[in-house]
């Protein structure tokens, strides 16, 4: 697990809110985020990419009185699909080669490896 400064990881923190636009569609406390963070070897992309999976899964709701929120699972899970590509890449350029052996033993992984050829292999969302 990568260890960080206090500084660092108030930093990822606020880059995990940013990236799962918490100040627009809040879903998480910040200790949820927290958990995100450190469950997932103190690697913001990889805590950015299970939080992105986590509000995929929420769908519709409604509300008392009426209100309903529609189900935005599309957009997430298109988003994920992103953010498990630059994960991939980042991966093959080496940025993950400090935590690589803890993604491996934690089953990390095989989520983000590349299918070779360029293209990277999909699972299906309720398989993640």
């Amino acid at each position: 697990m990568r260890i960080l400064t206090e500084d660092q990881k108030i930093k990822a923190i606020a880059y995990i809110k940013f990236k799962l636009l918490e100040d627009k569609w809040p879903f998480f406390t910040d200790a949820q985020i927290e958990l995100l963070l450190e469950s997932n070897l103190n690697a913001q992309d990889l805590a950015v990419y299970e939080g992105l999976i986590a509000k995929s899964r929420v769908d519709s709701i409604e509300l008392p009185g009426g209100l309903k929120k529609p189900s935005n699972r599309e957009y997430w899970i298109s988003v994920a699909s992103e953010m498990r590509r630059k994960i991939a890449a980042a991966i093959e350029a080496g940025a993950y080669n400090d935590i690589i052996e803890d993604m491996r033993t934690v089953g990390l992984l095989d989520v983000f490896k590349s299918s070779g050829g360029g293209f990277y292999s999909m699972m299906r969302v309720d398989e993640i």
